[in-house]
């Protein structure tokens, strides 16, 4: 679980949401996101099964949150090598992170 965006980065106002992912091996239950919602919190899950597939898509909730988030809790063991992976994909797609999302270095806006 991670806590990532203007909280994180502490930029937050008295507006702000809670930006969390979570990554599990669960089905989640919709209530939770109805009730996260009702807290100001903005929840994003990820089943473990689907990280291969979002990195190479270059999913930029899984991104912002694993380059700019705080763990709260890592209960899959997963963090290291998360964090190591997304490392190699910003490498090999020569990503870097813009005011308006992730880009490959060579893209011109």
């Amino acid at each position: 679980m991670l806590l990532f965006g203007s909280r994180a980065a502490r930029r937050a106002n008295y507006l702000s949401d809670y930006d969390v992912l979570v990554i599990t091996d669960r089905v989640i239950d919709k209530e939770l996101l109805t009730q996260a919602a009702e807290w100001h919190i903005d929840l994003h899950v990820i089943h473990i099964e689907d990280i291969g597939r979002l990195l190479d898509g270059h999913n930029s909730i899984l991104l912002d949150a694993v380059t700019m988030g705080n763990v709260l809790h890592d209960g899959l063991d997963l963090m290291e090598w998360l964090t190591i992976r997304v490392k190699q994909v910003l490498s090999r797609d020569r990503l870097k992170r813009t005011p308006i999302g992730w880009m490959s270095a060579g893209h011109t806006l």
